[in-house]
């Protein structure tokens, strides 16, 4: 028995031994990839640093291997720098990738960065949503009467904040390699959040623990019934769209972005007149992606066959209660007598669609009667 027992934990020191190789030598790979795409020497300190950046050089880290504990809550504006570099460097095209490292997919993430941030301390934020207005201002013969214009009641509402976490195992080799953890936090950890967030906000349900999706019921204006009687017999999606940013523009807000599917974008960049031409401009032109002058953006998180026009700016806020904190400590479950480390990242925030007529939204195709 204590033969077997001794074999065991052999086979199991020698398999966290593994990870550790492994999770080094991709983290590496990554940072590598990272440099390449960017161009930028190692010892150049005038670019902007990351969040990985940022934690190696913090004073918790340096002190981790006498504390055994590391937490540091960053800068809201850092934060917001950092994502912001993270996400030009996605968009870089590299022109090297070291062999046999397949990372995880990084399309760049835009949604979030389309709303306004406000910096807040609370657990929750109110605001008071105007009620619907009925307009009779006119002009008024002298001494005649003057018509009175209406308001309903305007309505108190709540935007909870919530917490967007994850945390994954890592070995003390790459928490010992600075350069390492660097692009482990950036392109696998940040990301992961920056991603949850961008679906959260277009498909969250909104209870508790989940913030309100743009395309949650109730939170978006579906115009098709409205618009279906006034399409040209023979309709396609051009005109669909065409009617749509007309909609919008009649009630006196001006739409800033379509949003599809890239699957759906795709389906309409494909389209061809009757002498095999591209409707939409071709390969030459598909890197503007627009539709009657309006931009569009793609994003895997919109469910296929279905839309968002909107005038972001106006539609909604981003409360942020705290920015994104990164823990790391080897007190957790097996970690110390395994020789691993725990690596947690969250962050705090609430989101309140404050404009619902300022988003349109529904399914992604002509409507009939």
């Amino acid at each position: 028995m204590e033969k077997d027992n001794k074999a065991s934990q052999k086979a199991v020191t020698s398999e966290i031994e593994r990870l550790g190789k492994e999770q080094t030598k991709l983290a590496q790979a990554l940072n590598e990839f990272e440099q390449k795409s960017l161009n930028v020497p190692s010892d150049d300190k005038t670019h902007t640093s990351s969040l990985g950046d940022m934690f190696v050089k913090s004073t918790a880290y340096q002190n981790f291997g006498d504390t055994h504990r590391a937490i540091i809550e960053f800068d809201k504006a850092a934060v917001t720098t950092a994502a912001s570099n993270s996400a030009s460097r996605s968009s870089v095209s590299a022109p090297y990738m070291r062999p046999g490292i397949l990372t995880l997919p990084d399309a760049p993430l835009q949604i979030e960065a389309l709303f306004a941030h406000v910096p807040i301390s609370e657990n929750s934020v109110q605001y008071v949503k105007e009620g619907a207005m009925t307009n009779n201002a006119a002009v008024v013969a002298e001494a005649g009467n003057k018509p009175e214009t209406t308001f309903t009641a305007p309505t108190i509402k709540t935007a909870e904040i919530v917490t967007v976490a994850h945390w994954t195992r890592i070995t003390r080799q790459l928490a010992a390699d600075s350069v390492a953890l660097t692009a482990y936090i950036n392109q696998k950890l940040q990301y992961g959040l920056s991603a949850k967030i961008e679906a959260q906000l277009i498909t969250g349900k909104g209870n508790a623990s989940e913030l309100p999706g743009l395309l949650n019921t109730g939170n978006f204006t579906d115009p098709s019934k409205e618009l279906q009687p006034k399409l040209p017999a023979g309709a396609d999606l051009f005109d669909y769209a065409l009617f749509l940013k007309s909609k919008m523009e009649s009630s006196n807000i001006t739409p800033e972005y379509f949003v599809f599917n890239p699957a759906d974008w795709t389906a309409l960049a494909a389209l061809k007149d009757k002498q095999g031409r591209y409707l939409l401009g071709g390969p030459q032109t598909v890197a503007t992606k627009s539709l009657w002058g309006v931009p569009v953006i793609t994003s895997a998180s919109v469910p296929a066959e279905k839309f968002l026009l909107a005038n972001f700016s106006l539609a909604g806020t981003i409360y942020d209660r705290e920015a994104m904190s990164l823990a790391m400590s080897e007190s957790d479950s097996s970690n110390f007598t395994q020789n691993l480390i725990t690596l947690r990242v969250e962050r705090r925030l609430g989101f309140a669609i404050e404009q619902v007529p300022a988003i349109y939204g529904g399914a992604w195709k002509v409507p009939t009667a």
